[in-house]
């Protein structure tokens, strides 16, 4: 696997109030935003993109369009990035996975996977929080089995352990705010920010 994690003053700015326990979830919201916004703009800095002359109001000028890439939300957390990544490919197609996690064994189960055309395109995952690993694995091989001409994770934080686990997938890259080095008994991510879900969804 390929990792990128980001090294920005304000990612790390973003991702201290991310971490801390007495933030508001309006500051939570906004902070993801302008995090989530930092690594897509990374993520996609490859993307394929064709010629486009306009004019502006003084000449004529040359510029880009650049082709929407598909994106896949984990739900429910991943639709914050979601609504992020939208907002500056409004035409993207969006698949869906719907993975839920047993409070008592903390094993990630998938209840709902649905994905648009995604043969020889670009497909970006979208799990804020990669733990274990356990609920992407599946998706990545479904997906993979479709043939997308790339294949990337974005995530705002990432456990060492999770990315170990998916290290054998070395065509998938991964985009991160950070990697924090370890998983509590209960697989939660340490130092991490707590349940990504219920701080941006306000339950």
């Amino acid at each position: 696997m390929r990792i990128f994690e980001l090294n920005h003053v304000l990612g790390l700015h973003c991702l201290t109030q991310l971490r801390n326990k007495n933030t508001s979830i309006t500051d939570f919201r906004r902070n993801t935003y302008v995090l989530g916004a930092l690594l897509l703009g990374e993520a996609t800095r490859k993307l394929e993109w064709e010629k486009y002359d306009i004019e502006t109001p003084l000449a004529k000028c040359e510029g880009i369009l650049v082709k929407s890439p598909v994106f896949i939300p984990i739900l429910r957390a991943g639709l914050s990035l979601l609504n992020i990544a939208l907002k500056f490919f409004p035409d993207a197609k969006v698949g869906m996975v719907g993975a839920q996690r047993d409070e008592k064994t903390a094993e990630s189960s998938t209840y709902y996977q649905k994905f648009p055309e995604i043969k020889d395109q670009h497909v970006f995952i979208l799990e804020p929080m990669l733990a274990t690993g356990g609920t992407l694995i599946s998706s990545i091989q479904e997906i993979l089995l479709h043939q997308p001409k790339s294949l990337a994770i974005i995530s705002i934080v990432a456990a060492q352990q999770g990315i170990e686990y998916l290290s054998s997938f070395e065509n998938v890259a991964l985009y991160t705010g950070a990697i924090d080095a370890s998983l509590n008994q209960q697989k939660y991510i340490v130092p991490g920010l707590g349940d990504f879900g219920d701080r941006w969804s306000g339950t």
